[in-house]
């Protein structure tokens, strides 16, 4: 008979901290973590052997569930799994769970949010592109109702498996959002907005003078439709479209990399080498480029 030993809200504590005190203290039994959905991760004297949630298995299993946020975990001791999936050493697991948090917090920046709809592009494949089972198994979902949050719980690949996909899919432009060209303008008035703050917070003169340097900058980048669709709002003390844009991707990239050198030539100049570098590279913390 099961007997419950440790109990804990996954709001407080992860997965991750409960099965590393378990397995320091070489513990055998069971943790039973409880979300949406049921997962179990199984230890023998300190190592994991065996872990299950949705259609996952092993190691993949265990990363998923170390992402939930809420719910609840337990602890039911000497319980033994139905069979083994996983095997090595606990340092290389938890080492791995990190990696592949960190690949999933990169990607999470370069794809559509969770609550967008995406469309499949009309363009053929290249021929040249190999798509593996996960990428398929996400085109075949993806029906311009869905969000993508659905798509994902859906496919039964997991997260992490499935952000890679999406972020695959979406950079070879085989998947579509009609909502990203909006975002990225918003996100460049973002960027010119982050520039005028760090180069005067105060002074509307400054702050003024600096947004007609933004639009000498774009329009002698070439980008005269940005540089018209811009004005200064002085009663916000900030720049503001006049009309909602759309900017696509490589457009997006190639503002960036227009902008960057005069903005970080203008710090130079008008502030001095030294404090001038200090303001360009606080800018571009804030911008994350």
């Amino acid at each position: 008979m099961e007997r419950e030993v440790l109990k804990a809200e996954l709001e407080y504590v992860s997965v991750v901290e409960i099965l590393y005190f378990l397995t320091i203290n070489k513990k055998t039994g069971k943790l039973r973590v409880k979300s949406n959905e049921e997962g179990e991760i199984y230890i023998e004297d300190g190592k994991c052997t065996h872990a299950k949630f949705k259609d996952l298995e092993g190691i993949d299993a265990i990363f998923e569930l170390s992402l939930l946020k809420e719910g609840y975990i337990s602890f039911y001791p000497n319980e033994f799994p139905p069979k083994k999936t996983i095997s090595g050493e606990m340092g290389k697991l938890f080492e791995e769970v990190e990696r592949r948090s960190k690949e999933i917090r990169d990607i999470e920046k370069n794809i559509p949010p969770l609550d967008a709809i995406l469309f499949k592009s009309d363009k053929a494949p290249d021929q040249t592109l190999k798509l593996r089972k996960n990428d398929w198994k996400i085109l075949s979902l993806i029906d311009g109702k869905r969000k993508l949050r659905e798509v994902i719980a859906e496919s039964g690949i997991g997260l992490f498996e499935a952000y890679r996909s999406i972020y695959f899919l979406t950079s070879k432009g085989l998947l579509i959002d009609p909502e990203e060209g909006k975002r990225k303008a918003n996100k460049v008035l973002k960027i010119l907005n982050e520039f005028v703050d760090e180069y005067s917070k105060e002074s509307l003169e400054l702050r003024k003078s600096c947004a007609n340097f933004i639009k000498t900058v774009l329009k002698s980048a070439g980008f005269k439709e940005i540089d018209e669709n811009i004005e200064f709002n002085e009663s916000k003390n900030e720049l503001n479209f006049k009309k909602e844009m759309i900017i696509e991707d490589e457009k997006y990239k190639k503002i960036i990399e227009a902008i960057l050198p005069p903005f970080e030539k203008k710090f130079a100049l008008d502030f001095g080498t030294i404090l001038g570098k200090r303001k360009f590279e606080n800018f571009k913390k804030k911008i994350e480029v």
